[in-house]
């Protein structure tokens, strides 16, 4: 009986203290986070309805280098009051091959995003920016870490 209370209390007393720790945040995420706020902040999207929010496709820049689900919902949730963010895993799924112009769909963006390069307190992330399949703007984010904030300079390549 004794024992069983013990338990009882201990669990009760491990699961309190956990409730109150932090989730961990993956590293790729939360630097793809701060890319892709980035890179709406220099050019903002344009929403295709009132009250509805721009539709945002991201798919990884090499084939090789998917987008971990883990990162993938640290993005959903870094820019959830700014796009309605569709990751997909080829930037073909993303465009319309109707038109001939190939647009991307749904009046969007497509941003393909490449692995990480660099180690634990800085990074550069190759990028491609698509409003449509024609045009295609190629750039790096130098990301670094300071105060545990990811600071991001993009620059051409």
């Amino acid at each position: 009986m004794v024992s069983a209370a013990v338990l009882c209390i201990g669990v009760m007393a491990g699961a309190l203290g956990c409730a109150g720790d932090a989730p961990d945040v993956s590293t790729a995420g939360a630097v793809y986070g701060a890319v892709l706020a980035e890179v709406l902040a220099e050019e903002p999207l344009v929403a295709t309805s009132p009250g509805v929010l721009p539709v945002l496709y991201v798919a990884p820049l090499d084939k090789r280098y998917p987008i971990d689900l883990a990162d993938q919902a640290e993005v959903l949730e870094r820019l959830r009051s700014d796009a309605d963010v569709r990751f997909v895993d080829d930037r073909a799924e993303a465009i319309d091959d109707e038109r001939p112009e190939r647009p991307v769909r749904d009046g969007a963006v497509l941003v393909e995003l490449g692995p990480l390069q660099g180690e634990k307190d800085g990074y550069t992330v190759n990028l491609r920016r698509s409003d449509d399949a024609l045009e295609p703007r190629e750039r790096s984010a130098v990301v670094s870490r300071a105060d545990g904030t990811w600071a991001v300079v993009l620059v051409a390549r």
